[in-house]
């Protein structure tokens, strides 16, 4: 009975972080997760859905500073192509 609840409820808990990630890419962003400990980040291989997620190994605070980093580069880019559109 325990492992059967305990199942239900990664599905369940599986089952919303699609959802969240559906909503997010809906908005124009992207759901980023971080510091997953071995048993999830196992969970999410044997899904696949280590491929549909962007995932930080680490701690919270280096995952940021990576995020803050692509923000930044995406931020260049798009700069870049206005630059080379009209010129």
């Amino acid at each position: 009975a325990e492992a059967q609840e305990r199942i239900r409820s990664s599905v369940a808990v599986l089952t919303e972080l699609l959802r969240v990630n559906q909503t997010c890419k809906e908005g124009g962003g992207e759901l980023r997760l971080c510091a997953l400990n071995a048993d999830i980040k196992k969970v999410f291989e044997i899904t696949n859905l280590d491929k549909l997620f962007t995932i930080y190994p680490g701690p919270m605070e280096d995952a940021l500073i990576k995020f803050a980093r692509s923000l930044s580069i995406a931020a260049e880019e798009t700069a870049w192509s206005h630059v080379t559109k009209e010129g």
